[in-house]
């Protein structure tokens, strides 16, 4: 890999590291889903510096090209990363089901002892 396209991608990592970095000082994303960006700007970096580390990607899927290799990462890291967003909104909708039918019940209750009360 030429030297440009090297320095190129280390100053888009070492930005992209600056900006997850700004992101959860200013908590706009929880650490546990930037931890998960961390890692991938990592391999990143580290395919960067030892070209080697793909080609032995490529090799161990049987692929042909690097380029074939990456976007075979790249598709099926968006892939798993759908299905954990996934899994965090069907819980999180399953929550705010269960905290609106909690509501619902005390309000249910404060009007009847209100009633009561007033009665």
């Amino acid at each position: 890999m030429p030297i440009q396209q090297k320095l190129t991608g280390l100053i888009f990592s070492i930005l992209f590291f600056i900006f997850l970095i700004e992101l959860v000082r200013r908590k706009k994303i929880k650490e546990e889903y930037a931890l998960l960006w961390f890692i991938i700007n990592f391999i990143f970096i580290a395919i960067l510096i030892d070209y080697k580390i793909l080609e032995f990607v490529t090799s161990l899927f049987g692929m042909g090209l690097t380029s074939s290799a990456l976007f075979f990462l790249g598709i099926s890291f968006l892939l798993a990363y759908c299905i954990f967003i996934t899994i965090k909104i069907s819980t999180i909708s399953r929550q705010s089901s269960n905290l609106a039918q909690e509501v619902a019940l005390l309000r249910f209750k404060l009007e009847k002892l209100e009633k009561e009360s007033d009665d």
